[in-house]
């Protein structure tokens, strides 16, 4: 078997496990948010849990335009319950301004993109390139239907959001985000 055979047959396992899915429910539960950000490029940030700790809800206030492409950083962790450390599952490091440009045409699947679609789907406002001082409101909504997609394996899940601006010599950093989130699974 090849190895982007198996890497079909690993994605498809991971997302599409029906018959495990209708014996049990997957919920997942936030912990912890934390996050930090630059004052120099935002009035306002606040990160919190609502629907008893399912949802989140990201509040941002852009205190200027930003012109310059902004650069996204997502890892991933995962601890099953009975483990003592985090391993990683995968880590994105990509162009933010590229992202939305693919997320808004058309195109094959691409879970990054479907999960930019559905993030900006979920807020008050678009977000384009470059950034325009505005508020901006997004809800991460609980799972729907049988659960969370790809997040299969009941655990702990670390989740590391960075954004930044690339400069000739260093990056700026805007937002630093995390969260330790909780996969249960709840029998019928």
């Amino acid at each position: 078997m090849s190895t982007i055979h198996f890497f079909v047959a690993l994605l498809w396992y991971l997302s599409c496990s029906e018959l495990e899915a209708k014996s049990k429910l997957r919920y997942l539960y936030y912990r912890n948010i934390t996050y930090t950000y630059n004052p120099n490029h935002f009035t306002a940030v606040n990160i919190y849990t609502t629907e008893e700790d399912q949802a989140v809800q990201i509040e941002i206030a852009v205190s200027h335009n930003i012109t310059k492409d902004i650069w996204l950083e997502f890892l991933v962790s995962m601890k099953p319950l009975n483990a003592d450390k985090y391993q990683n599952v995968f880590n994105f490091n990509l162009n933010g301004c590229n992202l939305l440009k693919r997320s808004s045409g058309p195109g094959g699947f691409d879970i990054v993109k479907k999960w930019t679609t559905n993030l900006l789907n979920s807020g008050s406002r678009p977000i384009t390139c470059p950034v325009m001082k505005n508020n901006y409101t997004w809800t991460i909504l609980p799972s729907k239907r049988y659960g969370v997609y790809i997040l299969q394996m009941e655990g702990f899940y670390r989740l590391v959001f960075n954004v930044y601006l690339k400069r000739s010599k260093r990056t700026e950093l805007l937002m630093n985000t995390s969260t330790v989130s909780e996969l249960i699974y709840k029998y019928k």
